[in-house]
């Protein structure tokens, strides 16, 4: 007993050294709670107290006392250092690090880079977990509004994403009522995306359409000096920012949707639905602007242009038309509901919306 007490005088006159900043603090409680305290209790005394940032001195008492001779074979050197350092939260001698930042997400409205060259189309990401849900909005053959979903892709690598590209049809159009739901039949198989992230604001979309194969330079599209800043998870904070996917709540009209990107007192949607004939139709409002706290209202557009699939002739931006073809309201009854009354070619109705969850995983939060 003697030389226990000899050789714990002797370490508690050992300096303490710091540990370092990768100290895994989660191992270092497990094994304080479930290892330590069943001699020491918890808070850990009679040793542990002195040893908060010094895994000098829990190495030398391994090594010396009889008493912990039996854990010499479980634990590491790694271990021994998530000890100190977890003491040393636990004794109130260094302050835990902070958690890490959240994953960026690439949730918002994406454009051809340069935004000029080929103005007049976009892709809309909504990012949730490792899947990324893509809405195209491009043009068909014949020039008028088409849009393409990959309501799937899959992170096959860290910032790289990838899936089938569809184009759907609906049982009737955006004014039906009721609005059928589509189903699978409705579904189209037209294509593969794949998209890289060199950063969170800039990437690379490679696809293939109807046979065509093509390289876009991408970029995330910001129309205000300081915009929010996306992220998998986190605290979305007190003012609500709208940037996501949304559509009518519990799937009762599956199949349309509508693409929010909030930037200050801007939104910027993009809708996808459909025509005549069931058709796809793509309707934008590119100043929503904020009236009232929760509700923006603007103008709404379609837009014709030139086709984009092909390997000959490039796109050229300045075949691009718009016509006014109405208005609509967006209200906020909170964070994750709200109202979309429109008024399209004499056509008013109102939904309730929700945002759209699609994946397991983080959420994303734009503030």
């Amino acid at each position: 007993m003697r030389s226990t007490h000899v050789a714990l005088a002797f370490a508690l006159a050992l300096p303490a050294l710091a540990t370092t900043a990768r100290a895994d603090l989660a191992n270092g409680e497990q094994i304080v709670k479930n290892v330590c305290a069943s001699c020491h209790g918890f808070p850990p005394q009679g040793g542990p107290n002195f040893a908060p940032n010094n895994p000098s001195l829990i190495q030398f008492a391994l090594n010396t006392i009889p008493a912990m001779s039996f854990l010499r074979a479980t634990i590491t050197p790694s271990d021994v250092n998530d000890i100190a350092a977890y003491l040393g939260v636990l004794f109130g001698t260094t302050t835990p690090p902070p958690p890490p930042p959240p994953p960026d997400s690439y949730q918002g409205l994406w454009l051809k880079f340069p935004f000029e060259s080929e103005s007049g189309w976009g892709i809309n990401f909504s990012h949730q977990g490792t899947t990324l849900f893509a809405t195209w909005f491009t043009y068909d053959t014949d020039g008028s509004g088409m849009w393409l979903v990959m309501s799937n892709g899959v992170e096959t690598a860290p910032r790289h994403y990838a899936g089938d590209l569809y184009r759907t049809t609906a049982p009737g159009s955006f004014s039906s009522q009721p609005f059928v739901p589509i189903s699978q039949s409705n579904y189209t198989l037209v294509g593969h995306l794949d998209v890289s992230f060199t950063d969170p604001d800039s990437g690379i979309m490679n696809y293939t359409v109807n046979g065509v194969t093509a390289t876009k330079n991408l970029a995330r599209y910001t129309y205000v000096t300081n915009p929010p800043k996306c992220t998998l998870g986190g605290d979305p904070g007190a003012t609500p920012n709208y940037q996501d996917l949304w559509w009518v709540p519990n799937a009762v009209e599956s199949g349309w949707g509508v693409n929010l990107t909030h930037q200050g007192d801007i939104i910027f949607a993009t809708w996808f639905t459909y025509g005549t004939g069931g058709k796809g139709l793509w309707i934008v409002g590119s100043n929503m602007s904020k009236t009232d706290n929760g509700v923006y209202s603007g103008v709404l557009q379609t837009t014709t242009g030139p086709n984009p699939f092909s390997n000959t002739v490039p796109f050229d931006p300045l075949k691009v038309t718009r016509t006014t073809v109405g208005d609509a309201t967006f209200t906020f009854s909170d964070a994750n509901n709200g109202t979309f009354r429109y008024t399209v070619n004499g056509i008013t109705q109102t939904k309730n919306i929700t945002r759209l969850v699609f994946a397991a995983g983080p959420v994303t939060v734009c503030k």
